[in-house]
């Protein structure tokens, strides 16, 4: 072998063991991240406020391995929750810490704190806004170097013209580069191009949200589906959007408003607070659209409720609409992800008349 070959391939060798290790240590690390994440909010369900404590920590712990992005945004969601923690401990400078290091991460929602009645009280209206204004300053110095936001694209390695496609919709105060690593797989098993843009909203450099509001979430995600269409030559007659919390009430919402562009919806973890009138409903079910909906038992019981409601009324109107109640789950994706998806993915294209909630075992993020 060339004397120069062999000097460059030694540490070329290296470079390669060690990019190996570290993306094998990171997706380890990423799955711990998700356990901690699930068993923190089981402890909250449970009112167990040490071992959410505990586990929030390990998020935070565990979160340093993984990519910039996501690290940030974990790290700054993790620290929230350390902070809710020690508030229901009755740690109110412990809890004051915590949130201060919440912001530093990118954390940027005052007002969603603001609603809690129990933790904006203890931790103080006047403190949350004086982090808020102190971190919206820097955030609006530093908005003009933050990394360009582009949607993340997965496609079946023998993608074929004709193929289905699927919009994917973080939840608020989300990660979308996090939430695309949930569907890093999905292209090849659905056979479909999958896309997982940033949501409407940017509140930091790493977290971004979509507005309550349908009517200004439409125009990007219709945007999208006509480029994505486009682009890839997907079949405008096979469009689903999939979302998780936000993304899930989104998902839902502008499939029952635009049956004629999207075909049908899977949600994660979502909710449906617009009220959509007999006639919007009545329309959807004349182009046949489906649902399929996943939750936690122990999600928000305002969001199980209007996920109910919508199934009743869906149900009325022949829409077929599955709503799944996972034992053991709280607001959060669903640990064993691929294979939840898969179950959806087969009713939603093949759907079985089956209306009514169900539970069935096991647990997930």
């Amino acid at each position: 072998m060339n004397k120069l070959l062999r000097i460059v391939s030694i540490p070329i060798f290296f470079a390669t063991i060690q990019f190996s290790t570290l993306r094998a240590q990171t997706s380890a690390s990423l799955e711990e991240v998700r356990v901690d994440w699930h068993l923190a909010g089981v402890s909250e369900a449970a009112s167990d406020y040490g071992s959410a404590l505990g586990y929030f920590k390990e998020v935070v712990e565990n979160a340093k391995y993984l990519p910039l992005v996501s690290r940030e945004w974990y790290q700054g969601i993790g620290w929230l929750g350390i902070s809710r923690s020690k508030a229901r401990l009755g740690d109110t400078c412990g809890a004051r810490r915590a949130l201060a290091t919440s912001f530093s991460h990118s954390f940027a929602n005052a007002a969603l704190l603001e609603q809690d009645t129990f933790f904006g009280p203890l931790v103080g209206i006047n403190f949350i806004d004086s982090l808020n204004a102190f971190w919206s300053h820097i955030r609006m110095l530093n908005r003009s170097e933050w990394i360009q936001q582009e949607p993340m694209v997965f496609r079946p390695h023998d993608a074929q013209p004709g193929e289905p496609l699927i919009i994917c919709l973080h939840g608020g105060n989300g990660n979308y580069r996090g939430f695309a690593d949930y569907w890093t797989n999905v292209a090849d098993s659905a056979k479909a191009t999958v896309v997982v843009p940033p949501g409407i909203i940017r509140n930091s450099e790493v977290q971004n949200s979509w507005e309550f509001d349908l009517a200004a979430i439409f125009p990007s995600v219709e945007s999208l589906r006509t480029e994505c269409i486009r682009k890839y030559k997907a079949d405008p007659t096979q469009v689903y959007l999939a979302g998780f919390s936000q993304g899930g009430q989104a998902a839902i919402g502008l499939t029952l408003l635009h049956p004629t562009l999207f075909v049908g919806a899977l949600s994660f973890s979502g909710f449906l607070l617009d009220s959509l009138d007999e006639s919007a409903l009545s329309q959807a079910s004349q182009q046949h659209v489906r649902f399929y909906a996943l939750s936690g038992e122990w999600d928000s019981k305002d969001f199980l409720r209007s996920l109910g409601d919508i199934q009743r009324r869906c149900t009325k109107h022949g829409i077929p609409f599955h709503l799944e109640l996972e034992e053991k789950m709280s607001h959060e994706m669903p640990l064993d992800f691929g294979s939840r998806f898969g179950e959806a993915w087969r009713w939603i294209r093949q759907p079985e008349p089956v209306y009514d909630v169900h539970s069935v075992g096991g647990s997930g993020q």
